[in-house]
């Protein structure tokens, strides 16, 4: 992490070094605690009901800002895991919208305002594990080219 995007933070005297990245990040997760904000939205943990739709307003009506939703596939069952849940911050650490990231658009479709990999869909299995094996990430999104570059 600190390679790939500590060292471009370098630039900012609030992450100036390694310490200072992971420390914030450690703060942040705290702070912005996504499981805590998935619970008080009532979306809860082995749920296979809910959609891209269900995780991004939950984050939008506590934090009031767009987040990016990243999932995961299960090869063997052709299920959709959630893999993360992403939160954006300006050059002031600020929470903004994550609007920036535009690959992750959805064209004109009714979830053209989402941000996400996850085929909107598909219902999102949200676990309480890291599943071993068979994972692929974007082998079934209908944005199968994108990588992990921000």
């Amino acid at each position: 992490e600190w390679v790939k995007h500590g060292s471009c933070a370098m630039s900012l005297p609030a992450l100036d070094s390694e310490f200072k990245y992971f420390y914030q990040g450690i703060e942040w997760s705290e702070k912005y605690n996504i499981e805590n904000i998935l619970e008080k939205a009532g979306l809860k943990i082995n749920s296979t009901s809910n959609f891209v739709t269900d995780y991004w307003k939950a984050v939008k009506s506590v934090l009031k800002t767009n987040s990016y939703v990243h999932c995961v596939y299960k090869s063997d069952t052709k299920e959709q895991l959630l893999g993360e849940i992403r939160i954006c911050f300006d050059k002031t650490l600020t929470l903004i919208d994550c609007d920036g990231i535009m690959k992750f658009r959805r064209g004109n479709s009714k979830a053209a305002h989402l941000l996400t990999d996850c085929d909107v869909k598909k219902p999102i299995l949200y676990l309480d594990y890291v599943p071993e094996h068979n994972i692929s990430i974007n082998s079934n999104s209908t944005n199968s080219n994108s990588t992990d570059n921000e």
